[in-house]
Order: structure tokens, then sequence, then C-alpha cells
């Protein structure tokens, strides 16, 4: 099980989000080096739908 935290970003290797106070994902851009977690893009996915967007 993933947990991610206010503030923390996640990355599926393309994408880059960060969870914020609303406790939705938003997108911040492509630089995914320096993500906290690290997920596949089929996460991603289901993490997206699950907690939506900005």
């Amino acid at each position: 099980m993933l947990a991610i935290g206010v503030s923390e970003t996640i990355t599926d290797g393309t994408r880059l989000y960060v969870l914020g106070h609303d406790l939705k994902f938003h997108y911040v851009g492509n630089v995914v080096n320096d993500a906290d977690h690290h997920v596949t893009k089929e996460g991603m996915d289901m993490l997206l739908k699950t907690n939506g967007t900005d």
C-alpha cells in the first residue's frame, strides 16, 4: 500500500504530481528525478482516477 502525505511528490517516470492540502494531485511537470514516490503508469492512472486532479 502506498502512503503519500500532503506536499509529497509522486511520479510514474513521465509525469510529476504533488498531493495538495485539498488531498488532490496537482500536476507539477515532467521533472521526475527527485520525486518522493515512484509508481507505474497504471498505478498513477488509478491514483488520479480515485483522487482527482485540479
